[in-house]
């Protein structure tokens, strides 16, 4: 009998053969015995099923050992056979045969007598022995060791399979069985039964689910087409720029290019963003005719048909074409597939959401069906996950992880649950010839802070994300993760078949990691900076699905319902107009009017409210201009530049935008008006600022105000500035008082004598140093040379033997005020400070300790506190109080003048700049670079791919040339490191084939 509850099929099979056993070296006599093999079998279709059907299968297995001595019959030639034995060798074949047509082998018992039974099933890993009543546990490993002992010397001396005719169609048995545990057995196996379809009855299915396909990825199309509704999405633009510059970089014969000059001042298109899908979308625009946008259409189309197949591909194994077309469809409409699709327009997620149901297909026939061909498809299409978003790729990984692991806890499948984690692991190896110098400074080099902001953006309240009314009132850029899908994965929790329950827990799992609550435990794990949880829904998506596909036991019309209830929940988010944004009709008359004018580069100051349109429009379309901004800066070299810029147009420093837009080659600026009134500024001093660095205002627009200076047509840089700002919040005073270069070091002993004799005035605010006696000889002397030294003492580090900051001698003590600061007294001056900000109405701060010569402090309860002055150098000046913070967030005049004074600077005190015509060539992968003398900034963007003979170096991210002459050839940067890891992972996934198509193998 079997133990615990048990619904399906229960067949008996007598089976009478005869066998001998080895005693003491001598075999006993041969004898006879009717075997009673009891199957418990479960059916995994819906419908009426023939049982006669499982009869004949078993006694088509079973029955070539009929009436024969089994000791002759391999496998048990080599094996005694014993009933442990035979019931192990019969569960196995039995289950894989069984498996090919939809039914699942439970459990076997045989016996010899009704006194002795010996059951086998999949989840126990010791045998059970029924004696009457009574169930005794048997170790079985004395017993498994024998059997894979006696395969492997089975298999060097195989004999081909014996070939048997009949009038039923033959299939191969399972190569797992037919290769490695019974190579001669005489068999016949049933690949079509009755109520499984012919080839030809599934591919006409198959063909009747891609028509519908078909026709609805033309519909929507059109749709889309007709009602001008494309593109849509706040990325979109950006990812059509990027296919189309490969497209023509295509067409010329440059099948991966290295470096364009259209954005960022120069940047390297597909060292950080992936480039799997534009070359599809390059492909798709020279069907389009060279149409970029026409390709976006077709992508969608592609996006529909391609995804949707990858659901019928279920439909064929399953049985289920019907089920799987709806899946198929569905899979597009999906809430949170479509705000990716039209919402963020993101292209390479999208991409991946094409492949996933192709991965997860081949990852389930691998773990649940033991498909060892299957491993090949998965590597196959992990790279291309790696190739398309390699931040996603790791999610899918996670999450792939998380299932298994369930699955392995439910089904005790362990093996093969850790071979393809390793697999996918060990894709992104292989992918290191990409992927190594993506790495170098991408999603590594981000900082913890920006880590757990990006966290806690991307998180969001149940109330927002399991709510589909709030889309019905227009917000369907939300994050919304599907009430349909997360009520329906509770139900599977407690009412689903064990193999559906892994998928349902991960989407459960899941979604709580995209709540906000969640948000301070995800940021404790290590490698935080993968789990922005809501990106992970695609990924669940599909493993939700293949949950419906495998919770078998479900009745027909509970399907319906939960089908009906999954459209209803996507209707809302299918609203396409609303994802359309007009950005582009608005902007488009300011772009063209700025392209007229630009002679070598633009900018537009918009903080991104315009959205990654003008990165198309400027750079796309004729006639194309070069772009300071683009789409996605953090892939830029100079994305601290443009970090700086916006900060100075929000806060209002326009002296600074202005110098550091010329810096940047940019002779045509956009301003958005808007960000004027947000910045507490008024036009006249835009203009002001703007005239201060030979900017003038040309045209005002709806949208904008458009400046230009006059420059040559093509132009260097050349730049003296008086004020160096060395540390980690240095930037601070650079955009009050932009005469300060902005170091490149943070660190003192970096930087060298004649570095730092070149400048005027140095400031000092978040340093470091390797050795503090070397940092503190190198600023005297550099003192004594002339050189103006500050220091900020709020930002100094602290000495590890005092635990104390301290430098010089002077020491940093700390001090709070409420409110505002006290009197400030400076050279014989009396100052009156606004109060602080709301935000910092407890200032904390510190004030200066073994200051010999105070020039300026305050009384502050019976005591002076000294903020500013000096120890045994007079042109070493120490600063408390964190002054320039509060003037600059409080917007206050009298703590600037007092800065000003002590700076002998004004805020309007610009480097001065000087104009060099310069011309630059572009070949094949090269550029030529001349101008009248050396020590140019040549307003390019420094790359780490650029090799040259002549010396090039790099300051504030700009390439500066050094000789009037320059040639400088584009490499592929970490190209033998990449190839390296490549091979590694090569290796890897060899090693690990050998292992899983080892030739010996264990029963279980």
């Amino acid at each position: 009998m079997v133990m615990g509850g048990f619904e399906g099929y229960k067949f008996t099979y007598k089976l009478i053969a005869s066998h001998c056993f080895q005693n003491d070296n001598n075999l006993s006599s041969v004898h006879a015995h009717t075997f009673e093999i009891t199957l418990y079998i479960a059916q995994r279709r819906k419908g009426f099923t023939k049982f006669q059907i499982i009869e004949e299968i078993v006694a088509k297995i079973l029955g070539p050992y009929s009436g024969k001595l089994l000791n002759e019959i391999p496998p048990f030639d080599k094996i005694e056979p014993t009933v442990e034995n035979m019931g192990d060798v019969f569960y196995q074949l039995l289950k894989e045969i069984l498996a090919q047509n939809l039914f699942t082998l439970a459990t076997l018992e045989i016996n010899e007598s009704p006194a002795r039974t010996i059951i086998v099933n999949e989840t126990n890993a010791e045998k059970s022995i029924l004696f009457g009543n009574k169930i005794i546990k048997v170790s079985h490993l004395l017993i498994q060791n024998i059997i894979a002992g006696a395969t492997q010397q089975m298999l060097s001396d195989r004999k081909k399979p014996v070939e048997i005719t009949s009038s039923v169609i033959h299939a191969p048995l399972a190569a797992t069985i037919e290769s490695e545990i019974l190579p001669s057995i005489p068999r016949t196996v049933y690949s079509i039964v009755p109520n499984r379809p012919s080839t030809k009855i599934l591919a006409f299915r198959f063909a009747l689910g891609l028509f519908c396909l078909l026709i609805c990825g033309t519909v929507l199309t059109f749709y889309l087409k007709n009602t001008g509704t494309y593109p849509a999405g706040s990325d979109i633009y950006g990812h059509l720029f990027k296919s189309d510059l490969l497209y023509h970089n295509l067409k010329e014969g440059n099948l991966y290019p290295l470096y364009t000059n259209l954005w960022y001042n120069g940047m390297q298109p597909f060292r950080y963003w992936a480039p799997f899908p534009y070359y599809l979308l390059a492909a798709l625009q020279f069907l389009a005719g060279g149409d970029a946008i026409v390709s976006y259409l077709l992508f969608v189309f592609l996006a529909f048909v391609a995804g949707g197949v990858g659901w019928l591909l279920w439909g064929v194994t399953y049985n289920r074409m019907l089920f799987c077309t709806f899946l198929g469809v569905l899979w597009f409409f999906l809430p949170d597939n479509l705000r990716v699709f039209f919402s963020e327009g993101n292209i390479p997620r999208m991409v991946i959401a094409i492949i996933l149901p192709y991965l997860f297909y081949f990852v389930w026939q691998f773990v649940e069906y033991r498909k060892k061909w299957a491993v090949f498809p998965v590597i196959a299409l992990m790279a291309f996950v790696i190739l398309s978003h390699v931040m996603i790729a790791a999610m899918v990984g996670i999450a792939s992880f998380l299932f298994v692991t369930t699955y392995w806890i439910l089904q005790k499948r362990v093996m093969e649950s850790f071979q393809v984690i390793s697999v996918m692991l060990l894709s992104f190896a292989l992918c290191g010839f990409w992927l190594f110098p993506a790495l170098r400074g991408g999603l590594l080099g981000m900082d913890v802070s920006a880590t757990s902001e990006v966290m806690r953006s991307l998180s969001t309240p149940v109330t927002v994300s399991l709510n589909p009314i709030l889309r019905v009132y227009g917000h369907i850029d939300f994050f919304y993760y599907s009430l349909s899908v997360f009520l329906i994965s509770v139900a599977g929790l407690f009412l689903a078949d064990k193999k559906s329950r892994p998928g349902f827990y991960t989407v459960i799992l899941v979604f709580f990691g995209t709540t906000t609550a969640m948000v301070p435990f995800l940021e404790k794990l290590p490698m935080n900076q993968l789990l922005w949880m809501a990106r992970f829904t695609p990924i669940v998506y599909a493993l939700f699905l293949l949950a419906l596909l495998e919770w078998q036991k479900c009745r027909r019309y509970v399907v319906v319902i939960m089908a009906l209830f999954l459209v209803m929940d996507c209707i809302p988010s299918a609203n396409f107009p609303k994802y359309f944004s007009q950005i582009g009709s608005k902007i488009t008359y300011s772009l063209s009017i700025a392209k007229e004018m630009t002679k070598q580069r633009v900018s537009l100051l918009d903080m991104s409210v315009f959205g990654s349109y003008p990165s198309f429009e400027i750079c796309a379309t004729d006639p194309k201009k070069q772009y300071s901004f683009g789409w996605a800066w953090q892939g830029a070299t100079t994305a601290h530049n443009i970090v700086m810029i916006n900060t100075a147009l929000e806060k209002g420093y326009f002296h600074y935008l202005f110098d550091r837009s010329l810096e940047l080659g940019d002779d045509t600026v956009l301003v958005r008006k808007e960000n004027i009134d947000k910045s507490g500024k008024s036009l006249s001093e835009l203009i002001v600022a703007a005239q201060a660095s030979g900017y003038v205002l040309q045209k005002e627009t709806n949208f904008t105000y458009i400046f230009q200076c006059d420059t040559p047509t093509n132009f260097g840089v050349y730049a003296q500035y008086p004020g160096l700002a060395i540390g980690r919040f240095a930037q601070q005073i650079t955009l009050q008082y932009p005469c300060f270069q902005e170091g490149v070091k943070s660190s003192l002993t970096d930087y060298n004598f004649e570095e730092l004799t070149q400048y005027k005035v140095i400031y000092l605010s978040g340093f470091s140093y390797s050795d503090r006696e070397v940092a503190q000889d190198l600023l005297t002397k550099v003192a004594d040379a002339g050189v103006l030294i500050i220091v900020d003492m709020n930002q100094i580090p602290i000495d590890p033997v005092t635990n104390r900051m301290s430098f010089f001698g002077v020491t940093a003590q700390p001090i709070s005020f409420s409110t505002k600061y006290p009197e400030l007294m400076y050279k014989g001056k009396i100052y009156e400070a606004l109060p602080f900000k709301e935000d910092y109405t407890t200032w904390n701060t510190v004030y200066l300790e073994n200051i010999k010569h105070p020039i300026g402090y305050s009384w502050f309860q019976n005591k002076e506190l000294p903020f500013l002055g000096t120890a045994e150098n007079e042109n070493i000046i120490f600063m408390g109080f964190n002054f320039l913070f509060h003037g600059m967030e409080a917007q206050d005049k009298t703590v600037t003048t007092l800065m000003s004074n002590l700076l002998e600077f004004e805020p309007t005190h610009l480097p001065p700049r000087e104009l060099v015509p310069i011309t630059i060539e572009y070949g094949p992968n090269e550029m030529i670079i001349d101008s009248p003398k050396g020590n140019i900034n040549t307003t390019l963007a420094f790359q780490d791919n650029f090799r040259s003979e002549q010396q090039i170096t790099n300051e504030n991210n700009l390439l500066i040339i050094k000789e009037p002459h320059t040639e400088i050839k584009f490499v592929y940067p970490y190209l033998l490191q990449g190839i390296l890891l490549s091979l590694v992972g090569l290796l890897g996934i060899l090693i690990l084939l050998s292992f899983i198509f080892r030739k010996k193998r264990d029963l279980q």
